[in-house]
């Protein structure tokens, strides 16, 4: 039977074959990457939620003024305490100039933080009761 013709593909076969699947994929591709971006995203406002309640919560154990602030890495620490590591490089993350300060009453100077990925945007408020928002 092996002269029948029909013992594999045809490269005509596999170019469209390899052409269609290249199609396919580069329609893919930026959907799964803006997943992606977006799951970074909601990854670094958790942590920094937890960073601005943590700092919160440091001054008013400790009784003292504290200052939640963006290290270099762009970590977020208070107090020589780091609450939230460095983001994915696709986040940016804004604090006002001086940081968020919280007094051991519990209050703050209100301020916001600001993430941003790829064009998107989400801001974290913190109230002058020092609750987040």
């Amino acid at each position: 039977m092996s002269g029948t013709g029909d013992d594999g593909f045809t490269l005509l076969e596999m170019l469209v074959t390899l052409a269609v699947v290249g199609l396919v994929a580069s329609i893919g591709f930026p959907v799964v990457q803006s997943s992606f971006d977006r799951l970074e995203l909601d990854r670094a406002v958790t942590d920094t939620r937890y960073a601005v309640r943590s700092a919160r919560a440091l001054a008013i154990s400790r009784g003292q003024r504290v200052q939640l602030v963006r290290l270099e890495d762009g970590s977020l620490s208070a107090a020589g305490t780091v609450f939230a590591a460095a983001p994915a490089k696709s986040v940016t993350i804004t604090l006002p100039t001086v940081g968020l300060t919280f007094y051991p009453g519990g209050e703050a100077l209100a301020g916001e933080v600001a993430l941003r990925a790829r064009g998107t945007e989400r801001r974290i408020v913190v109230r002058a009761d020092g609750l987040v928002e």
